[in-house]
């Protein structure tokens, strides 16, 4: 096992219990060490060594966490907590990426003309230190863009990439990604009997309806008569809720009809998606021992004639873990259109 907690330009191992986190739907990685030793202390015992030099580990130092030699979070220590009890005695250190302060702080004032979306957000994480790299095209300049009052520096860029239909990520280096779902694929399958240790499945429709309705207004101009601006309407029938469960949106922008028919059918797909989720266990961190580590936002195909899986699906999440059991990934799967994105229109466009 090899997980180094480097915590300025100082390597620390030998940890007997680890979780790393990294999630499509989290702005930053997030992690938890820890290691325990015998009581009274023990010099020669080796955990007692690490539980020694560990406790010069302070809260906001900066770190980064590496599995076997890849860095999976860079950020800070958010908190060291010590603890014994009457045979023994541990500390536990957990933290984030540096990425977790553009959720937890107010964005700079400012206002764009005529700029690109990784321009903004750009500027928007340059007090942060923080890099906004991008693998997808983020479409037009913004005509104008403007901080709101109190807005945190990620609500300001997801805001952004809404209108873009762009996914925003932590990178695990300290970074943001732009980006889209399934741009990069597994290197190997996941099947029952080969590769997975275990699998739950959870398939839900409490967040679907039968009838979907988004109302809106659209934009008057010449050609468009008073009654169509006053109110534009689109419907979708999913017809795999039996029963008449009916939802009515408001649309968000100024939209037409077809526009408005788009957003409905949109919403029904993607609450479709994202009630069905799979949580699997396999051994090790790695696709395969020589491989890549398993990452969120790729394409995996999965074989389980028990959950009645055999198809892609989206890596969500992945938790790396290491305990008794050893080394263990958690990856949560999700159909790819539960990260599907409509764009939403700039004010005044």
């Amino acid at each position: 096992m090899t997980v180094t907690l480097k915590v300025n330009n100082k390597d620390f191992t030998g940890w007997t219990a680890v979780s790393v986190r990294q999630s499509m739907e989290a702005a930053a990685s997030s992690f938890s060490l820890g290691v325990a030793g015998e009581w009274p202390s023990n010099t020669g015992s080796k955990n007692n060594q690490v539980l020694s030099q560990i406790q010069s580990i302070n809260k906001g130092d900066l770190c980064g966490i590496l599995l076997e030699g890849e860095t999976l979070s860079t950020g800070f220590i958010d908190s060291a907590n010590p603890s014994y009890d009457a045979g023994s005695h541990s500390i536990a250190i957990s933290g984030r990426d540096a990425t977790g302060d553009l959720v937890d702080c107010s964005a700079d004032p400012g206002q764009w003309l005529n700029q690109k979306l990784e321009s903004i957000a750009a500027d928007i994480c340059k007090p942060f230190g923080i890099r906004v790299l991008k693998n997808v095209d983020t479409g037009q300049v913004f005509n104008t863009f403007k901080i709101n009052e109190g807005e945190t520096a990620f609500a300001a860029i997801e805001r952004l990439c809404r209108m873009r239909a762009v996914l925003i990520m932590p990178d695990g280096k300290g970074s943001l990604i732009l980006t889209r779902a399934g741009t990069a694929r597994a290197s190997v399958s996941l099947e029952r009997g080969v590769n997975i240790l275990s699998a739950s499945g959870q398939s839900s429709d409490l967040n679907r309806y039968s009838h979907y309705t988004v109302k809106g207004q659209q934009q008057g101009h010449s050609g468009i008569s008073s009654e169509e601006v006053a109110g534009s309407i689109g419907q979708y029938r999913d017809k795999a809720i039996k029963r008449y469960r009916p939802l009515v949106l408001q649309a968000e922008q100024s939209t037409n009809n077809i526009s408005a028919n788009d957003r409905a059918a949109w919403e029904a797909n993607v609450r479709a998606a994202r009630g069905l989720k799979i949580t699997i266990k396999v051994q090790g961190w790695r696709e395969k021992p020589d491989g890549q580590i398993w990452r969120p936002n790729r394409l995996v195909h999965m074989k389980c004639n028990w959950l009645g899986v055999n198809h892609d699906l989206l890596i969500s999440a992945v938790n790396w873990t290491y305990s008794e059991a050893g080394k263990i990934s958690t990856l949560t799967l999700v159909p790819k259109g539960a990260f599907s994105l409509l764009p939403v229109a700039e004010k005044g466009a």
